[in-house]
């Protein structure tokens, strides 16, 4: 009976020895894999981001209006505007079906480096965005893309002030506020001013909720992706290093589970060094 017992505590003993050795080589196993994978994903970076922002802005832009809906208004523009579809404010703005492309509104932001950090680069955009506005009958592609929140008509209108304003200076002038004896003419001079105004106002506010969103989008997404790549190359690590070290079949998916941890562990590794690099006195 003590025999029995002596062997069982023995064997438990044993089972106990094994475990912890299990246990301690797994861990081994998951921080060499984490710390080959923080490497690699520092070594993949830039490719990985470039691929990441030319995705984002793509599917960024591209969430916009018909440009029917614009063409529509540029047709039969509001009649207090005093122009025509026939006039040159209006018969003068590019052609859409020609100038109405994808690459040619994914051409204006390409230019813009992609190594630059987040915060930098999501400042050229901004600027850039900020030219549009400034000058949207130039680039109509663009600014419809960048304002797809406004409504066609205050796209329009903005269009066509902005090329008119520009033709002639003082054309904007006549709608400006009357020193004449006629009450009625100077409540619309007003009017039509404020119109214009709230016009404008109602397109920046647009492209600011639109430049609202990349930013989250990005700051958001991006870790995301620096996750999941993580979590892949570990996965792809595990895999190698099993069929070097001639893993049974049965118990490769021991390996995988190890890869996908080490993997994780790589990406709050990095996000810990991006913390302290952030906090770090400059």
């Amino acid at each position: 009976m003590e025999s029995s017992a002596a062997q069982l505590t023995s064997d438990l003993a044993s089972a106990l020895t094994r475990f912890e050795s299990v246990i301690l080589n797994s861990l081994v196993v998951i921080a060499l894999i984490a710390l080959i994978v923080v490497f690699a994903v520092q070594a993949l970076k830039v490719p990985l981001k470039y691929v990441f922002l030319t995705v984002e802005i793509r599917t960024w832009l591209r969430r916009r209006r018909s440009r029917k809906e614009f063409d529509a208004v540029l047709r039969s523009p509001p009649s207090w505007l005093g122009v025509s579809a026939e006039t040159d404010a209006v018969a003068g703005l590019p052609a859409v079906e020609d100038e109405f492309q994808s690459y040619d509104v994914e051409a204006y932001f390409a230019s813009i480096p992609k190594f630059l950090p987040s915060d930098l680069y999501l400042k050229e955009v901004q600027n850039r965005v900020h030219q549009v506005l400034e000058r949207p009958s130039e680039r109509i592609p663009v600014f419809l893309s960048v304002t797809s929140g406004a409504s066609p008509i205050d796209q329009a209108v903005t269009c066509i002030v902005d090329r008119q304003a520009r033709k002639d200076p003082k054309w904007i002038g006549s709608f400006a506020k009357k020193d004449t004896a006629d009450a009625s003419e100077t409540t619309r001079g007003s009017s039509y001013e404020v119109a214009i105004v709230a016009a404008q106002d109602h397109v920046a506010a647009s492209a600011e909720r639109k430049l609202d969103d990349l930013q989250i989008r990005i700051t958001a997404v991006w870790k995301l992706w620096l996750r999941m790549f993580a979590i892949s190359l570990g996965v792809i690590v595990s895999i190698g290093g099993g069929f070097v070290a001639k893993v049974p079949p049965d118990a490769f998916w021991l390996v995988l589970i190890l890869g996908a941890m080490g993997g994780y562990l790589s990406s709050i590794v990095y996000d810990v060094f991006s913390i302290v690099g952030r906090l770090r006195p400059q």
